[in-house]
């Protein structure tokens, strides 16, 4: 899933800094961070917060981009 959701959560928050992604999502700032750069993948309770904040479905955060292969 790692990869598949670092480049969702990217393309989802696009146009956004740091600070306005944890302040629509609650979650702090280094997780934040470290979701955009790839290091990390949330856990299912903060995925569903992420989900929320975007209204988008778990499961299109864990989808492959279109024409990935």
């Amino acid at each position: 899933m790692s990869k598949t959701f670092h480049d969702n959560f990217k393309r989802i928050t696009a146009g956004q800094n740091i600070a306005e992604i944890t302040k629509a999502t609650g979650l702090d700032q280094g997780s934040v961070s470290r979701y955009l750069n790839g290091s990390r993948v949330p856990r299912l309770p903060r995925l569903r917060r992420i989900a929320r904040a975007y209204n988008v479905s778990v499961d299109e955060l864990d989808e492959p981009l279109e024409g990935a292969a």
